[in-house]
This record gives structure tokens, C-alpha cells and sequence, in this order.
């Protein structure tokens, strides 16, 4: 949390500094600053939410992208290869951090040297209950590739009793 208010605090900055030379700055100019990667993607199917996977086995396309949508998926490098990612949907927002290069749990990790290339809209995969993000790529060879993948999940629901409320976000 404190590193976002970090994060707020530069962009505001950077931002007064440009309006006071004389040029504002855009919001994808100040995502490319942040190295925010973000994509607006369609909402999951009623009863399913999305969530973020990294496999070891290439993905066989569908040849379709993912449709635009008010889903927004953000990811951005915050240090020590890991990954900070916002996945906001349904009115809701989760967040958190992966170390892409470690995952999935078990395989080798690829940390020492390796290019991570999103894709400029997610690539489908079957019917596009999920689709490619972005491919890790080792820097030598091409053992132990991995993709990031935005994959549909069935909403985890708690039944509400007289000792569980929900509460929704503004």
C-alpha cells in the first residue's frame, strides 16, 4: 500500500512538473513511465470471476483476442522479479503479487535471465474463457518457457448468515 502511495505520489508530481513546462502529460504516458501493463477485458460469465495463472505448456490459440470490456486487468514490476496485479471486476477489485518467473509452483525458475513480452489484447485460448497475457521466455534456449494466462474461475461465494455480511465497494 505504501509503495502505491509512492507510486501516486511520483505520477502527481511528474505530472505538475509537466504542466509547469507547458505540456501535460497523457495517461498512457504516464502508465509507460510506471511500466503499468493494462487491458480492458470483457466480464467473465455470471457465476465466474477471473483470476491469473502461469503454465509451462504452450497455449494452442484460437485465433480470436479477448473481447474489450469494463473488466480491467493492470500488471506492473515492483522489484526482485515479482509482479503487482489489479484485477478489477463484478464492482469488486482483488490484488496481490506473483513472481511470474518462479511459477508454476514446482517448475525451475527462470529468474537469472529471461524476456517477459505482453500482448497488446489477450489471445484466446478454447472459447475464450482463457486467453495469453504475456509469454516468459528464458534468455538462452527455450526450455522452460512460461505464459501468463487471465483464466475465468467459478466466484468463490460465502453464504450470508447472521455472522457474514457483504459489504460492496463504491
Amino acid at each position: 500500500m505504501n509503495e502505491a502511495l509512492h507510486l501516486l505520489a511520483v505520477a502527481t508530481v511528474v505530472t505538475a512538473s509537466s504542466v509547469a513546462a507547458g505540456s501535460e502529460l497523457s495517461a498512457s504516458e504516464i502508465a509507460e513511465i510506471l511500466q503499468i501493463q493494462a487491458w480492458h477485458v470483457r466480464e467473465p460469465a455470471k457465476g465466474n470471476e477471473w483470476s491469473l495463472e502461469v503454465v509451462a505448456e504452450q497455449p494452442k490459440l484460437s485465433g480470436h483476442t479477448l473481447e474489450k470490456g469494463s473488466a480491467l486487468v493492470s500488471l506492473r514490476p515492483s522489484g526482485d522479479d515479482q509482479y503487482e496485479f489489479v484485477l478489477k471486476q463484478r464492482g469488486a477489485q482483488s490484488s496481490g503479487a506473483m513472481v511470474l518467473c518462479r511459477e508454476p509452483e514446482g517448475s525451475e525458475a527462470i529468474c537469472e535471465s529471461y524476456s517477459l513480452e505482453f500482448e497488446p489484447r489477450p489471445k484466446c485460448l478454447d472459447n475464450c474463457s482463457r486467453a495469453v497475457l504475456a509469454h516468459l521466455a528464458p534468455m538462452m534456449g527455450s526450455k522452460g518457457q512460461r505464459w501468463l494466462l487471465l483464466v475465468t474461475e467459478p466466484t468463490l461465494t460465502i453464504q450470508e448468515d447472521d455472522k457474514t455480511a457483504a459489504t460492496p465497494l463504491p
